[in-house]
């Protein structure tokens, strides 16, 4: 979404992002298990709030018809107590009882492979993602999250209209990296300041001379401190 649009506006955006290690899990250090853990629950709990509309979707055939497959991320566990966060390809369900095939490598955990058959429980699902055959994804805010949270910048980008003296805005898209998508995980009040913040910014500029074209587009942003929930100066 808005791919081509952010490509062109990232050519005059220089994000201070800092890229984590390409096709690695996400590294922690023991000291910071439990403070990572507080950081990803609120996003495992807005994923366990919104799978039951996801599940009645699925069990409709909404996304069988659209071509789109669903996706849930749950903990496995092996004899040797170690546990992996690993994503199922959902087969189908009964009542709270889903089965799926691992559809990811495992680096943890042992006797299980990709695309072996696994049966599990409703509360067990930690996070959800529906995907599309070019790999555009609805939910996924855990992933999400842990990007936001490797990456720490979030980029916040607007539509900006100049009209009859005031700055108009409207939200694009929220991006971390490389136009990775973060959608979903700010809340409305962090979109809304940021927009706020721009609008003085381009008041000021106004007053300070500088001139806006009436009823033409531009875009720009915000960058937000995920990580320490604050806006970058």
């Amino acid at each position: 979404m808005f791919r081509k649009l952010i490509a062109i506006t990232l050519l005059s955006i220089a994000f201070s992002f800092a890229a984590p290690p390409k096709d690695n899990p996400l590294s922690i250090r023991e000291g910071n298990k439990d403070k990572f853990a507080q950081m990803i629950a609120p996003y495992i709990e807005m994923a366990k709030r919104t799978f039951p509309d996801v599940k009645k979707k699925f069990l409709a055939g909404v996304y069988q018809k659209e071509h789109r497959i669903l996706q849930v991320q749950i903990t496995l566990s092996d004899k040797n107590g170690l546990n992996e966060m690993t994503f199922m390809k959902v087969l189908g369900c009964k009542g709270d009882l889903f089965q799926g095939t691992v559809n990811n490598d495992l680096r943890i955990v042992k006797g299980y492979a990709a695309g072996d058959t696994v049966s599990f429980m409703q509360n067990e699902i930690l996070n959800w993602v529906v995907v599309d055959a070019e790999g555009h994804e609805e939910g996924n805010f855990v992933g999400k999250a842990i990007d936001a949270i490797q990456y720490k910048n979030v980029g916040i980008i607007f539509e900006v209209v100049f009209r009859k003296g005031e700055f108009n805005l409207k939200y694009m898209q929220s991006i971390v990296g490389d136009e990775i998508d973060v959608d979903g995980i700010l809340p409305k009040a962090v979109i809304d300041e940021a927009a706020d913040l721009l609008k003085k910014i381009y008041r000021k500029k106004l007053k300070d001379g500088d001139s806006f074209e009436e009823n033409e587009k531009f875009y720009t942003y915000h960058v937000y401190d995920f990580v320490n929930k604050k806006f970058v100066e």
